[in-house]
């Protein structure tokens, strides 16, 4: 398992709910955007929109990857 969520700038142990989060497999050691979005073993895709906690993801491929932040919370 591996988690991820978006943190507080200024106070790093609180979450940001809202953002538009997805995981890329990096291609390169520089982020381009045309990147493949990642998933997991058994399909599921690396995007979702943050909560007021870490989202959780479970079999995810060994490898490199990107985190972006599509949209930034409203």
């Amino acid at each position: 398992k591996i988690a991820f969520g978006k943190v507080d700038e200024a106070d790093t142990s609180l979450y940001v709910a809202g953002a538009k989060l997805e995981v890329r497999v990096a291609e390169g050691e520089t982020y381009t955007g045309k990147e493949k979005l990642a998933s997991t073993i058994s399909g599921e895709t690396l995007e979702w929109t943050s909560e007021n906690k870490a989202t959780e993801f479970a079999g995810i491929r060994p490898g490199t990857y990107w985190l972006v932040e599509k949209a930034a919370p409203s």
